[in-house]
């Protein structure tokens, strides 16, 4: 027999509390003569854990069976495949990582405005970070397809690519 309470679930009768599989744990319980016969007191609850259980209760569910279904064999409606190869899916994440870190960004957003390539030390002036990073975060662009770079003399000099603004224009809109 089960004693429904406030919160509409309904705990045993008769509790279990001595650490034996399906005891009651988290409760107070104390047991009294009643019509109904035990009386559960709760001192303590947290709604969203379950406070008892018990293993004697059998539940019964009738669910529908389902027809055996094999891998690639249809159940729906037909499916498109998808519009990007496994190599230009690769790419575009490459690119997409390469702008997912909003210094790389706002790098790439910097070397779009600019009608011609700058220097890394104009460049390296835009940003707190300091030059190996500004470096780092370069080299990952230019390994992505989206800047290019030249060497005059002791200074790189960087300009952004046309792959390199269609994705920002992508990513941006």
């Amino acid at each position: 027999m089960t004693i429904p309470f406030a919160l509409g679930m309904a705990l045993p009768t008769n509790p279990r509390t001595d650490g034996s599989p399906g005891a009651v744990r988290g409760i107070g319980a104390a047991s009294s003569s009643s019509d109904l016969g035990h009386v559960i007191r709760i001192t303590s609850i947290d709604i969203h854990r379950c406070i008892c259980y018990d293993t004697g209760m059998s539940v019964s569910l009738h669910l529908p069976v389902l027809p055996d279904r094999h891998k690639n064999e249809p159940c729906c409606a037909p499916v498109a495949e998808p519009s990007l190869t496994v190599e230009q899916a690769e790419r575009v994440a490459h690119r997409l990582k390469a702008v997912a870190d909003p210094t790389r960004l706002r790098m790439l957003d910097l070397l779009v405005q600019q009608s011609e390539p700058i220097c890394v030390c104009d460049i390296t002036a835009q940003f707190p970070q300091n030059q190996p990073t500004i470096s780092h975060h370069l080299r990952l662009l230019r390994e992505a397809g989206l800047i290019e770079t030249e060497k005059r003399g002791i200074w790189s000099y960087y300009w952004a690519t046309e792959e390199g603004q269609d994705t920002l224009i992508a990513v941006t809109f």
